[in-house]
Order: C-alpha cells, then sequence, then structure tokens
C-alpha cells in the first residue's frame, strides 16, 4: 500500500524525521546522501516543501547530519558554505568522487577518519602574580580536537 499511496505520515512528521537524520557510523555519505534524498522527496510528494527549496534543505541536511569526523562530509560543509546549493546529482558526484579519492590514498581503508581528543597543556600569563583558584586555572586550559588520518 505505501508503495501506491505513499506512507500515511503527513508533511510535519515526515520533515521532523529528515531533520533527525544523521549519517551511521561506518557509512559511506554518499549512501546517507541517497537516505536523506529519498526522505526530502517523501516530505515533497506531501507538500511539506517546495521543489525550489529541495537543494537547500539537502545540503543543510547534510551538513548537519553528517558524521563530524568524516572526512568528505567535512569537504561539502566547505566547499558549499560559500557556494549556491548543488542539485542532488552534482553533490551526489561531487561526494562520490570524493569518497574513491580518499581511497585511493595509500593506507586508506575507508572514508572517514578517527578522532581523538587530546589535552593541551597551559600556562597562565599574567602581569602581576597572583593567586589562582584550581577551577579558573581548569577553565584557562583547552581541549584541542585533531583529526588524525585513519
Amino acid at each position: 500500500l505505501e508503495t501506491a499511496f505513499g506512507t500515511t505520515e503527513n508533511a510535519t512528521d515526515l520533515m521532523f524525521k529528515l531533520r533527525n537524520t544523521f549519517q551511521l557510523e561506518g557509512e559511506k555519505l554518499s549512501a546517507y546522501l541517497l537516505r536523506v534524498d529519498k526522505m526530502l522527496h517523501s516530505v515533497f510528494q506531501k507538500g511539506g516543501i517546495r521543489l525550489g527549496d529541495m537543494d537547500i534543505t539537502r545540503i543543510e541536511q547534510v551538513a548537519r547530519g553528517s558524521l563530524p569526523h568524516d572526512l568528505v562530509a567535512l569537504r561539502v560543509r566547505m566547499t558549499y558554505r560559500l557556494k549556491p546549493a548543488p542539485t542532488f546529482t552534482e553533490l551526489l558526484r561531487d561526494v562520490r568522487e570524493e569518497e574513491d579519492m580518499i581511497l585511493e590514498r595509500p593506507g586508506a581503508t575507508h572514508a572517514a577518519a578517527s578522532s581523538m581528543v587530546l589535552p593541551v597543556e597551559c600556562t597562565t600569563v599574567s602581569a602581576a602574580p597572583r593567586p589562582v583558584s584550581a577551577s579558573a586555572e581548569k577553565d584557562r586550559c583547552h581541549v584541542l580536537r585533531m583529526l588524525l588520518p585513519a
């Protein structure tokens, strides 16, 4: 029945579902993009989005819902922040080309890099020495998040 008549969910529910769809660990960005596009078309069929807004919504969701340590997603986020939203086919082509390029690198086994959080040693700089509480010193320290290649 769903194939013939569509889902029983309304456009608002489908849009909520779309906005809460995230890339799974180990899933290629191209596979995630296909899932997002299928859901986006369901929203469109129910009248929840205009045809002209689909490209913008798609790129926003891919940027928002992709894994933070996926190198392809990082490139997509940086590239399309300043450019107009690409069509589905343009975005899919770019993503697949980037995935292939990453996999061609020597030693690469997948497109997502592992992330590791490393502490950074902090020093206090002041004109005159004064006592500093432990909590204030802790607040001055930062954690550096580094993306390490797989």
